[in-house]
């Protein structure tokens, strides 16, 4: 109910803030939000003519779809526990999820360029570069080094 069909406008703005992400991203809608799609979110495999695999697609899916879910369940949770059933505006709402989305870029980005203790790259810079590609506030005139730019945001 929370993440589907709850009468609170924080859902729909979530889901679709994550429609117009992924729109932008591959072009297409994102499938209608639904149980199926969240649990599924994480085998989810897109893939291009020729059987060739969208570049970053799979991996922005599940950080989409999970994260989404995630940031809706708190966001109603919080309604009902700490604002007596009121719903977060539209405008915080879409807030919350963009800082979300730019969070976990900073996370993707610091992962990229730090290295474990044993002195290896946690995330390869390649996935994180086809992960976010076409997603970013002013892609074209990004540093082609931008992993290890604080000021990159995604563009929505």
């Amino acid at each position: 109910h929370i993440l589907f069909n709850c009468s609170h406008p924080e859902q729909a703005i979530v889901w679709r803030l994550a429609g117009e992400f992924w729109a932008k991203k591959l072009g297409s809608p994102l499938l209608a939000p639904s149980l199926g799609m969240v649990l599924g979110s994480v085998l989810t495999m897109f893939e291009e003519e020729m059987n060739a695999k969208p570049s970053g697609a799979n991996r922005l899916y599940r950080i989409l779809v999970t994260e989404s879910t995630y940031l809706i369940w708190k966001l109603s949770n919080k309604s009902v526990t700490q604002n007596r059933g009121t719903a977060p505006s539209a405008y915080a709402a879409h807030k919350r999820w963009v800082s979300l989305m730019n969070e976990q870029l900073k996370i993707d980005c610091f992962m990229a360029t730090a290295k474990s203790n044993q002195n290896k790259i946690l995330v390869p810079p390649g996935v994180v570069l086809q992960t976010w590609s076409r997603t970013l506030l002013n892609e074209m005139s990004l540093p082609k080094d931008w992993l290890r730019d604080p000021r990159v945001l995604v563009g929505i």
